[in-house]
């Protein structure tokens, strides 16, 4: 189940207004019933065959909604493109674009995520000329997504830049975790990596248009898999998925992708590309891995057992258990794989002690 997203990526120039950005009356922070209603209506609203308004919206949950031409803060800016005029399917194809909005205001409006060092941060919203659907001027990935930057970050740099990376991407998934949704689209072309002062690089969560609560994902909402990195239970639509777990299907199969030690791998790959024919018109390709997938851990050619394989000769830390890690991750059988937070305080703990990173926690409070 896939699909091309109605929106692209572009880095412009525009200037933040310090006194917008600093209010601080908030629909997170009051005690006024009338807007915390508000914010559970959201559903409501973008399901309404009516353009939504995201003014009102980004007024209630306080995302600065400005925009201007002068020379400013760099970002990137995300534009939603409406439907061909004339499209058979136009009005159902503007009501995906608006669940598209309101799913990423929501799930941007999380102060949790909103603060988390390891979630792309929404900077404001804006309207260009005539268009009738804003942009979202996000944070500015400054080295590209990891799908940019993983030969570079796979050839020269230290095992020690890697492990902060693998830490990021963790704390931040399990940030949106902790808030009762599912990402869904686990990726390297879903994740950003930005300067850091101390660390030099610092990884972030982003795309997050398709984040939903977990107890109704994949009934409601609208969302873009990208099945090569999807787990084996959501390729074969099974009944009752935890998605939750899908996502840290996804995850393993990220950073085994960054620690392997074979081959190269082509824009858009994954660890299993230096061990297959690669063809981006050979169909059996995503069959290969599909059956890879579905076979049982213990078995050669399982996704457990050549993961493992990929990262032989990989420096890794020694306060940084990496298989143990990823064979969990990639089980087969979803309930052998471990929660995030799990992964978290069992597996991440002591390099974060030793390392000097916190245990950031989000809680699922508005």
């Amino acid at each position: 189940m896939s699909s091309s997203a109605p929106f692209e990526f572009s880095s412009l120039t525009y200037t933040l207004d310090d006194v917008i950005a600093e209010t601080e009356d908030t629909a997170a922070n009051t005690d006024d019933p009338a807007l915390r209603t508000a914010a559970l209506d959201l559903d409501k609203l973008v399901e309404s065959p009516e353009l939504p308004s995201i003014f009102a919206l980004a007024c209630l949950f306080n995302v600065p909604l400005f925009l201007t031409n002068e020379t400013g803060t760099m970002v990137a800016l995300k534009r939603y493109h409406p439907p061909t005029p004339g499209l058979r399917d136009r009005e159902s194809s503007m009501a995906r674009i608006h669940k598209l909005l309101g799913q990423e205001l929501r799930a941007h409006c999380f102060p949790a995520l909103r603060e988390h060092e390891n979630i792309c941060k929404l900077l404001f919203l804006g309207w260009e000329d005539t268009s009738l659907l804003p942009a979202a001027a996000l944070e500015l990935a400054t080295f590209g997504t990891l799908d940019d930057a993983l030969q570079d970050m796979r050839s020269y740099s230290s095992a020690l830049t890697k492990a902060h990376i693998t830490f990021d991407i963790v704390a931040g998934l399990n940030a949106i975790h902790q808030c009762g949704l599912v990402h869904g689209d686990v990726k390297p072309g879903n994740i950003i990596i930005c300067e850091h002062p101390s660390r030099l690089v610092i990884a972030k969560i982003s795309d997050l248009n398709g984040v939903a609560p977990s107890e109704s994902y994949g009934k409601k909402q609208s969302f873009f898999w990208s099945p090569l990195w999807q787990a084996p239970e959501a390729l074969q639509r099974e009944n009752n998925i935890d998605w939750q777990l899908c996502d840290v299907y996804s995850l393993a199969m990220v950073l085994t992708t960054i620690w392997t030690t074979k081959g190269w791998i082509p824009p858009g790959g994954c660890f299993l590309d230096p061990l297959l024919e690669y063809d981006y018109k050979d169909d059996a390709y995503m069959q290969r891995i599909e059956a890879a997938k579905l076979l049982p851990d213990r078995f050669d050619g399982s996704m457990v057992k050549t993961a493992c394989q990929s990262l032989e000769g990989a420096n890794i830390p020694p306060n940084l258990p990496m298989k143990d890690i990823i064979s969990l991750g990639l089980s087969a059988i979803a309930s052998r794989r471990p929660p995030l937070t799990e992964i978290m305080s069992r597996y991440l703990s002591k390099f974060a002690l030793e390392c000097g990173r916190t245990m950031q926690l989000a809680s699922s409070d508005r």
